[in-house]
């Protein structure tokens, strides 16, 4: 009777769900070498509109956005602010803090990280394991962790792009691997400390086009597992958060209809209150999130079926 109703309730809410997936991203790769060179403070100074066009797994627009940007630059120290208006309606605003390097290099950081009272940012490549060491030794014995980089792609078998699922995985999951792999023996030498993954619903069940996203996230997601049964008796804490669809960049690749897509702001919300609970797992937004925890319990045949 339990399976009965769990069955009904994932077929009435996949009703909302229409998978679409598979896209073919550009890579930087495909400029490199070309002109003119990259001059930052020259490039990103004043006020200037940047368009610009979102293709969808068929070649064809499927959403368009117009920013309007302005740089402002002190020597070697910069800011630029953005406001990006999309054509679904939507609206972004950032703000970054920029610094020129040699040779062309620079560094970027959001406004908030020097807002943040007696916070001291560290940059850091998490694909770079030298990077990451060096951050760690920066930091030293952390109280926190909030792993959140995230890379995604649309992406099917058919149109498989071996490095750009390869970037996914080195961000979502090797990221993890080697900030942890530097943080965590220390906290559970100390005895204390909090663990936080940032996972996704798409981890639960493999889902058609999500090559290398959804099996990062799903690595993640077994990782906190791992964490938490080792870490079981210590005061470090271990939880793994994950989200639906968020109004970011990254879901604006998407060509399909997202069921109970959030703001940046509520996913944040709930993220919070994630974190201020004992609970080891959460998933939102509901009823949404309970598609996927269901489906990991039906049979594959039948989840292939309905998703």
């Amino acid at each position: 009777m339990k399976l009965l109703l769990a069955l009904i309730i994932l077929v009435l809410l996949l009703l909302l769900l229409r998978p679409g997936f598979g896209f073919r991203a550009q890579r930087p790769s495909d400029y490199a070498n070309t002109g003119p060179a990259f001059d930052i403070r020259k490039h990103l100074s004043g006020r200037f509109i940047s368009e610009g066009m979102i293709y969808g797994p068929t070649g064809r627009v499927v959403s368009r956005f117009v920013a309007e940007m302005t740089g402002e630059w002190e020597g070697d120290s910069g800011t630029l602010s953005e406001d990006f208006q999309y054509a679904g309606g939507g609206t972004q605003a950032r703000k970054w803090i920029l610094t020129a390097g040699p040779d062309g290099a620079f560094t970027a950081e959001t406004e908030l990280a020097g807002e943040l009272r007696d916070a001291v940012p560290l940059p850091m490549d998490v694909t770079d394991s030298r990077s990451v060491t060096a951050a760690a030794e920066a930091a030293q014995d952390a109280d926190a962790v909030l792993y959140c980089a995230g890379l995604y792609d649309p992406m099917t078998v058919q149109d498989w792009e071996p490095e750009a699922a390869e970037e996914i995985c080195e961000v979502n999951f090797m990221g993890v691997m080697r900030v942890l792999g530097r943080v965590a023996p220390r906290m559970a030498q100390r005895g204390r400390g909090h663990i936080a993954l940032i996972g996704s619903l798409a981890g639960y069940t493999g889902l058609p086009g999500a090559i290398g996203y959804g099996a990062s996230k799903a690595a993640v997601m077994h990782l906190g597992e791992n964490l938490h049964r080792d870490l079981r008796d210590t005061d470090v804490k271990v939880q793994v958060i994950n989200p639906g669809f968020i109004k970011t960049r990254l879901t604006a690749k998407n060509d399909f209809t997202m069921p109970m897509i959030q703001s940046p702001e509520d996913a944040a919300a709930c993220c919070m209150k994630a974190l201020r609970s004992n609970r080891f797992q959460s998933a939102f937004p509901a009823p949404f999130s309970w598609v996927f925890r269901i489906a990991a319990y039906l049979p594959r045949k039948l989840v292939t079926r309905l998703i």
